[in-house]
């Protein structure tokens, strides 16, 4: 067989794996990443407010994530360490396909916190008034048994925020 042959059939041979490979790894991303088999879950702690995202494929968890969020900060470990989590899903989502479940009655969660959190950053407020705070939000979302009536609340503390810098006190804190 001549050198040319050789390197024809070889260059052949390259092209048709490489084809392959990459006509499977299609078939992985379409039919398996882009599908409800492969979803990420997010969910919020009402006890200590820490979120956790969890990964699933062929709805099992592969992967747990969880991560401290601005009102955990602000607590202080024994706020919530001897608490038995109670999660919250707050939404789900499927890559690829873009199914998104913000309908979930939990979905408001992670925004409250994030308000929340901007208002204590926008806001000179105490360490004891951003504990006091994230403290109140959890008790109305365990009380309630949805974040709709820690809207209110968290409203009230974001119109705190003045432009003359004033440090915030827990006696400045919403009573609602």
């Amino acid at each position: 067989m001549s050198l040319t042959l050789k390197i024809i059939r070889y260059a052949t041979t390259s092209v048709v794996v490489i084809l392959a490979l990459s006509l499977i790894n299609d078939l992985l991303n379409f039919y398996f990443i882009r599908s409800p088999i492969y979803y990420t879950a997010h969910a919020i702690d009402l006890q200590s407010g820490r979120i956790c995202v969890t990964h699933f494929i062929f709805w099992t968890k592969i992967h747990e994530l969880i991560q401290d969020s601005a009102i955990t900060k602000a607590l202080r470990p024994d706020d919530y360490v001897s608490s038995i989590p109670i999660w919250r899903t707050t939404h789900t989502f499927s890559i690829g396909r873009g199914q998104y479940s913000p309908y979930i009655r939990w979905a408001e969660a992670p925004t409250q916190v994030t308000r929340l959190g901007l208002a204590w950053d926008l806001g000179n407020f105490k360490p004891a008034a951003r504990n006091a705070s994230a403290i109140r939000v959890l008790q109305l979302w365990r009380e309630s048994k949805t974040p709709s009536e820690a809207n209110r609340y968290v409203r009230s503390t974001f119109a705190l925020i003045q432009p003359d810098e004033r440090t915030i006190d827990v006696k400045d804190l919403p009573t609602e």
